[in-house]
């Protein structure tokens, strides 16, 4: 999965989406939506909108972004605080957080 730096990164239309599956939209995209959903931020955006729907009644789409990207930091600081210490050598954390999210490596 890219790293992910900013709100801007969970796209209005991926945000459409999601609150179509939700059923919280009174209509569909009359057109085929040309980006797709990236499934690694369809759990960040329904966390978000779910979240802020029991807060507020209507959440704006850049409230859902916000609330989305401190979600996914949140889980970020979590994998590494989960793996903080393992490694001998001292590791850059960005080098360290590569090598805890490789899918080809298997920790027993």
């Amino acid at each position: 999965m890219k790293k992910i730096t900013s709100p801007e990164t969970f796209k209005t239309c991926e945000i459409a989406i999601v609150k179509e599956k939700l059923g919280l939209l009174r209509k569909t995209a009359p057109n085929k939506r040309k980006v797709k959903l990236n499934p690694n931020h369809a759990p960040y955006i329904e966390k978000a909108i779910k979240c802020l729907m029991s807060q507020k009644s209507k959440p704006t789409y850049e409230e859902i972004r916000k609330q989305a990207f401190e979600f996914y930091k949140e889980e970020r600081e979590k994998k590494i605080k989960k793996y903080e210490g393992i490694f001998e050598l001292r590791l850059p954390k960005e080098k360290a957080i590569k090598i805890i999210e490789d899918k080809g490596i298997i920790y027993d």
